[in-house]
């Protein structure tokens, strides 16, 4: 009797599971993104990557009880938000609840990588977030080490930008 082992097995019952705030791949990636994984997105410009990353917040915060940072080396906050409200979502109340800070790296990352990941770590304890985007670690990938994120917190998400250029 042969035995056939699927490409990609199911996780166990017990994964504690946070949910995107898009059903449909909650659905598919089985009730969420794993609690404690760091999950990158890749994608060309205008595939949707910041505003996956605004969802899986906004809902975070509003749904989940569960604050969060959006640190960004691209994108301003002004910009952010202005794209936010498409949605429907007022990242302006949420700062002001403290269920949400938008982090503004442009400037720190010319002082250094340390520094930037100092600013992010700074933010997290600040609203004791549990979730955090940052975008992009492509950017600065040669720079960062990822671990220096994920040590800081057990609960923390991170989902990448994508594939921008550094200038």
């Amino acid at each position: 009797m042969e035995t056939r082992r699927t490409a990609f097995p199911t996780l166990q019952q017990g994964d504690d599971r946070v949910q995107t705030g898009i059903p449909s791949l909650d659905k598919l990636i089985e009730g969420g993104l794993v609690r404690g994984d760091t999950t990158i997105v890749a994608g060309q410009p205008g595939t949707g990557k910041t505003t996956l990353g605004l969802q899986f917040l906004v809902h975070g915060a509003v749904k989940c009880g569960e604050n969060g940072v959006y640190a960004s080396v691209i994108e301003s906050g002004e910009k952010l938000k202005r794209n936010a409200r498409r949605f429907g979502w007022d990242l302006d109340v949420l700062e002001k609840e403290g269920r949400l800070q938008l982090v503004s790296l442009q400037s720190t990352m010319k002082a250094g990588v340390s520094t930037a990941l100092e600013t992010v770590l700074e933010a997290l304890h600040t609203v004791k977030a549990r979730r955090l985007v940052f975008d992009s670690l492509s950017a600065h990938s040669p720079r960062i080490k990822l671990r220096q994120l994920e040590s800081s917190s057990s609960n923390l998400h991170t989902q990448d930008e994508g594939n921008r250029e550094s200038a």
